[in-house]
């Protein structure tokens, strides 16, 4: 029954929202995961880290100490680093890491940017 109640809130129309903004986790959890059978739902952002061989960290300066609060990342990782105006040095600092971090320069193109992390992921596999 539960999951029933959480599966009409994530399939139910979301309130406007601006570009940019976070999606709240309910909204596309339960139906994500239904619709693909890889994918996981972590309970937060820590479980994805610890789960993850590869980490994007792609969040607006503005937001990045909310977003990145407590966040940890093992040496044993791969940062990469889309987050504007972020150097590697303060994104290390901020994730307490000793992980390689790879920084990426956003492009005026964002299919220029995903084909460049489509690359990267393949060379990973």
């Amino acid at each position: 029954m539960e999951q029933a109640r959480l599966r009409r809130q994530a399939t139910a129309p979301s309130p406007r929202r601006r570009a940019g903004d976070p999606v709240p986790r309910g909204d596309v959890r339960l139906s994500t995961a239904d619709r693909y059978n890889a994918v996981r739902v972590c309970a937060d952002n820590q479980e994805v880290v610890d789960r993850s061989e590869v980490v994007l960290i792609a969040v607006r300066r503005q937001d990045r100490d909310e977003a990145l609060a407590g966040l940890r990342v093992d040496g044993d990782k791969t940062v990469v680093n889309v987050t504007a105006g972020v150097g590697n040095d303060d994104l290390r600092r901020t994730l307490a890491t000793d992980a390689p971090l790879i920084r990426v320069i956003h492009p005026a193109n964002s299919a220029a940017l995903t084909s460049a992390l489509d690359g990267l992921l393949a060379d990973l596999t």
